[in-house]
C-alpha cells in the first residue's frame, strides 16, 4: 500500500522472508524497510545485536593506614553512582599477588555507563602486585589517586596511640559517640621517633614506589591530601571528580546513605572468588556515612601530658635533621588542617635513619634552658574553633 502526501512520499514495505525449516532449520526473520525521501533505515528482528561497551571511571585509590582513609572513602561513597570498595585487601589477606591482580581487574570492570567504580587499597598490604599493569587495562587507563596525610607527626602519634597505648581498645575506627580518645597520656619522644620513621618508611617504600611504577607507564595520578580534604571538602571533591571525568556526580551534602565496606580481606576466598554480593553502596551493614569519630584531638595539648617537653625535643630534631619544609615541631603544634606538600619525605627519612639509634637525651644533653617560644613565631595563626 502506498500513500501520497504533499511534502513527502513515504513508502513502507514489509517483507517476510522465510526459508524452509525442514532444510535449513533457520528461524523466520522479519525485515522492515522504511523509506523517507532518500533515506532508508533497515531494522531486523532476527540475529544478534552487538552489545555496546559500557564506559565508566575506573578508580584505584592508593593509601596508607592512619591517614584518615576511612573518612575519605565515606566522602566518596556519598556521591551519586559511585561504587568504591573500602580496603580491598588487608594485612590478613592471604591471596597471592597474581590473584590479587585478577580481583582488582575484575573490580575495575564497568557495570553501568557513567558510574565511578573501584576500590581503596594499601600497597603495604599487597606486596608483589604489578601496580602499573593493574593501572593500564584494555578498557583504558585507570584513574589513580595517591591519598596521603602530609603531617607525619600526627600520623605517627595516631599509630603510637593505637598500637602501643591501645587507645579506644586499639580499634582503627570508632563509629559511635565515645570519650575513649580523650584521655591524656605521656608521649615518649624516642617512641615517637620510631613511629615517625615507620610512617615515613611506609610512604617511601610502599606508596611512593607504587606510584612511581604507575607513572612510568604515563598514567596520570591525582594527589589528594587529607589536610586539604578536611580544610575544603567541596573544592577537593570537585577537583577529584573532575579528574574522574564525572563532576556531574558530585553531591557534597553530608546526607547519610547506607553503605557497606565489603573489602577488608573478607570479600574473596583463597581462589579469588567472591563470597558475598557486590553491593558496595547498598547493603546497610555498617553505620551511615559520616559516622567515623576522630580519636585524637587536633590540639595535641589536649591528649599529651608532656606536650612542652615533646615540642622542645622536636625543635632540637629539626635543627639536627635540617630538611626544608619538613618541620616536625610545626607539624606537632598545628591545630588546624595545614598541609606540608613540599616536605622531602625521602630526605627526612634518611636523616632520621642516620640518628635512629641515638636517644634524644644523648643528642641534646642540655635541655633545661631551651624555650619553645622560637618555633611559635614560625607558625601561622591557629583557629580558635579548633
Amino acid at each position: 500500500m502506498m500513500m501520497i502526501h504533499r511534502s513527502r512520499l513515504l513508502l513502507l514495505v514489509t517483507l517476510f522472508l522465510a526459508t524452509a525449516s525442514s532444510s535449513s532449520g533457520k528461524k523466520k526473520k522479519t525485515v522492515t524497510i522504511v523509506l523517507k525521501g532518500a533515506k532508508a533505515h533497515l531494522r531486523s528482528s532476527g540475529g544478534k545485536q552487538k552489545r555496546k561497551k559500557k564506559d565508566c571511571a575506573r578508580v584505584m585509590v592508593l593509601k596508607l593506614a592512619a591517614s584518615g582513609s576511612t573518612w575519605m572513602w565515606q566522602q566518596l561513597a556519598m556521591q551519586r553512582r559511585t561504587h568504591v570498595i573500602e580496603e580491598l585487601f588487608t594485612s590478613s589477606t592471604t591471596l597471592s599477588a597474581a590473584k590479587r591482580e585478577a580481583v582488582m581487574r575484575k573490580r575495575l570492570k564497568c557495570k553501568d555507563d557513567g558510574e565511578v567504580r573501584g576500590f581503596t587499597i594499601s600497597p603495604k598490604n599487597s606486596k608483589g602486585v604489578r601496580w602499573d599493569d593493574v593501572a593500564t587495562t584494555a578498557q583504558g587507563d585507570v584513574k589513580v589517586v595517591r591519598y596521603m596525610r602530609s603531617n607525619f607527626v600526627k600520623m605517627a602519634i595516631s599509630m603510637f596511640r593505637k598500637n602501643e597505648q591501645e587507645v579506644c581498645d586499639g580499634k582503627p575506627n570508632i563509629h559511635h559517640a565515645s570519650d575513649c580518645g580523650k584521655e591524656t597520656t605521656a608521649l615518649p619522644i624516642d617512641a615517637l621517633r620510631g613511629w615517625l620513621l615507620r610512617a615515613l618508611g611506609y610512604r617511601v617504600e610502599y606508596l611512593d614506589k607504587a606510584i612511581e611504577t604507575i607513572q612510568r607507564r604515563d598514567v596520570d595520578v591525582f594527589d589528594l591530601y587529607y589536610e586539604d580534604l578536611m580544610a575544603n571538602k567541596t573544592k577537593s571533591l570537585l577537583d577529584l571528580f573532575t579528574f574522574f571525568g564525572r563532576p556531574d556526580l558530585l553531591s557534597v551534602e553530608t546526607k547519610t546513605k547506607s553503605t557497606s565496606s565489603t573489602g577488608g580481606g573478607k570479600k574473596y576466598d583463597e581462589e579469588g572468588h567472591e563470597n558475598n554480593n557486590d553491593n558496595a553502596t547498598t547493603a546497610a551493614t555498617t553505620p551511615a556515612v559520616g559516622g567515623v569519630q576522630k580519636k585524637t584531638s587536633n590540639n595535641l595539648r589536649d591528649v599529651i601530658s608532656n606536650y612542652d617537653d615533646v615540642l622542645t625535643d622536636l625543635i632540637h630534631l629539626d635543627t639536627l635533621y635540617d630538611v626544608p619544609s619538613c618541620s616536625l615541631a610545626a607539624m606537632f603544634v598545628d591545630r588546624g588542617t595545614r598541609a606540608f606538600p613540599d616536605c622531602d619525605v625521602a630526605a627526612l627519612a634518611a636523616a632520621m635513619r642516620q640518628y635512629k639509634n641515638t636517644s634524644v637525651a644523648a643528642l641534646f644533653p642540655h635541655d633545661a634552658a631551651t624555650t619553645v617560644q622560637p618555633i611559635m613565631t614560625l607558625l601561622p595563626p591557629q583557629s580558635s574553633s579548633s
